[in-house]
């Protein structure tokens, strides 16, 4: 089970803060952390979680990990190696530079059901059928889209996303995404960050 109290089983790559002692675990919940991870730059990290309309979470992996607080750095050498499968898609929106409060996966399946807006749905949905071109860097298979804000994009309206789009192959497509996120997520705490799942789905930025 992932409920273990040793959460280095989840995270082996990981340097994690030893967990208070057991007596003091039976009042507080002890939350497993990096031993980076500070006030001011870290990210609550659910991987196998996804947020559904209403405040709602389903597991999307089981058994599922722990959660995990972690530092940007870690943060992304993690997700580099979640971005590794072949044979998913994954559609990302680029973060905001003043920062995220959270960042989303949302599998194909589970859009209809995650409480964004009708017409968001509908662009995500189009976004994901969207054939792709090669690697813009080495002409490879293309399964990372980069999707770009523009002058006018508008926080929470993702239809509003008009800046260009970039596309990769995994290997660099998740440099790409890795260096977005090491510039944007130290700007402020992220209350929610998920792993990609599924065959294909979206990363949608809330401001």
């Amino acid at each position: 089970m992932s409920q273990k109290l040793d959460p280095a089983a989840d995270y082996p790559s990981l340097a994690l803060r030893p967990l208070p002692p057991w007596w003091r675990r039976l009042f507080r919940k002890a939350q497993p952390a990096c031993v980076h991870a500070g006030s001011s730059s870290k990210i609550e990290l659910q991987p196998d979680s996804v947020r559904l309309r209403n405040g709602a979470q389903a597991t999307v992996r089981q058994p599922p990990r722990r959660p995990l607080t972690v530092c940007p750095g870690c943060l992304v050498a993690l997700l580099e190696a979640e971005l590794k499968n072949a044979t998913r898609r994954v559609i990302a929106f680029e973060p905001s530079k003043a920062g995220l409060a959270a960042y989303s996966f949302i599998e194909q399946q589970h859009l209809g059901d995650s409480g964004l807006r009708p017409e968001d749905v509908i662009h995500c949905q189009s976004l994901v059928a969207e054939p792709l071109r090669g690697c813009q860097k080495c002409g490879g298979a293309a399964l990372l889209l980069v999707v770009k804000r523009g002058l006018t994009t508008e926080s929470g309206k993702l239809a509003s996303f008009r800046g260009g789009k970039e596309s990769y192959c995994l290997s660099h497509g998740s440099e790409r995404l890795g260096e977005l996120l090491r510039e944007r997520l130290p700007r402020r705490p992220v209350d929610f960050f998920n792993f990609p799942y599924g065959e294909r789905g979206v990363y949608v930025p809330s401001d």
